[in-house]
């Protein structure tokens, strides 16, 4: 009887190791898995403020999904390190990965420009629709060699604009800015890229109006 009962007590002894084992095994997975963000993460959202515009364009612009650098293309708010080595900021994130929540973020705020008849990610059904092809080829942050704790912050975009009607280019355009001397922690450098971006997204809708029909 007591030969079985030690049988048990190693049996189920076993068992619990296996367990804790698996937890553990499974915890240290989630530290290492690209994209996971522990669950004090702050969400961090963008709501870049556009300059003063004087013109209306009489189109209806299309915005496919803007193509991101696959390094840049993460829920995460990215840093780079000296010698070029991708980090991460800690305690922050994207609602989404940078392509969706960036495109969503876009057609928004053009449409908020009332620079245009209308702004939608899907293609215009009159003969009056634009195609605007985008492409993000800097979207973080950089450490600086000097001061110590900040950061310079990066926004590079490069705009294509087509007439759906015939395929025909009508503008090419690139933006870079570059926001020195920025704290680095999730808020300072959030904010300058929502300067940033605002800046660059004015800069655009001036030069789209250069290229497109316009109402006033």
């Amino acid at each position: 009887m007591f030969l079985v009962k030690k049988l048990g007590n190693t049996r189920i002894n076993a068992v619990r190791a296996i367990l804790l084992g698996a937890a553990l095994l499974a915890l240290l997975s989630a530290c290492v898995t690209p994209g996971y963000y522990l669950p004090e993460d702050k969400v961090y959202r963008l709501a870049p403020q556009l300059g003063a515009l004087q013109r209306r364009s009489l189109a209806h612009l299309f915005v496919p999904m803007v193509q991101v650098s696959p390094a840049l293309d993460t829920s995460r708010i990215t840093l780079f390190k000296p010698a070029y080595q991708q980090g991460f900021l800690a305690h922050g994130r994207w609602p989404d990965r940078l392509s969706t929540y960036f495109t969503s973020t876009l057609v928004d705020t053009l449409s908020r420009s009332n620079a245009f008849l209308s702004v939608s990610d899907r293609p215009a059904t009159n003969k009056g629709g634009y195609k605007l092809l985008l492409r993000l080829s800097a979207f973080h942050a950089e450490y600086l060699s000097r001061p110590q704790g900040r950061v310079a912050v990066l926004v590079g975009m490069e705009a294509l604009l087509i007439q759906e009607q015939n395929q025909r280019i009508l503008g090419q355009y690139r933006y870079d800015i570059r926001k020195e001397n920025i704290a680095a922690n999730p808020d300072g450098v959030v904010a300058a890229l929502n300067q940033a971006l605002g800046e660059t997204l004015t800069s655009l809708i001036v030069d789209l109006g250069k290229d497109l029909p316009v109402f006033y």
